[in-house]
């Protein structure tokens, strides 16, 4: 059975997420505050006050955020997401095989944290709203 850390994104991602603007709620998983500076994961609960959780998403839950394509204003990228030789990886590509580089890709050990990394690449550069 794969560790649950490793189906959702690690708290400082979920935390930057959250400052971000993404809405919160809507994740089956959150981040838990259950001390004074101690964070666990759990399913997320309308009992748990809303500043002790943090979202924190699952793979499929991420891959549903990221859109299938963005456009920069002159060329339009295409959402690749897999595993390669060093890790798990998301990136934005034109559909081509001519060598052009990707807009961005976002690597990680695993596969939510590289699309937690590309979601936040795309917030942060504005190429989406949350």
């Amino acid at each position: 059975m794969m560790n649950l850390t490793k189906r959702v994104s690690t708290l400082d991602l979920c935390t930057t997420m959250k400052e971000l603007g993404m809405p919160q709620g809507g994740s089956s998983w959150a981040w838990v505050k259950t001390g004074m500076e101690a964070w666990c994961l759990a399913l997320r609960s309308e009992t748990v006050a809303a500043e002790r959780w943090i979202d924190a998403p699952t793979v499929a839950e991420l891959g549903e955020m990221l859109p299938a394509g963005i456009s920069d204003g002159d060329i339009y990228y295409w959402l690749t997401c897999g595993k390669g030789a060093h890790g798990w990886y998301c990136q934005y590509g034109i559909d081509s095989y001519d060598g052009t580089d990707p807009l961005h890709q976002a690597g990680a050990s695993n596969e939510a944290d590289a699309r937690a990394k590309m979601l936040v690449y795309l917030l942060e550069k504005g190429l989406m709203t949350p």
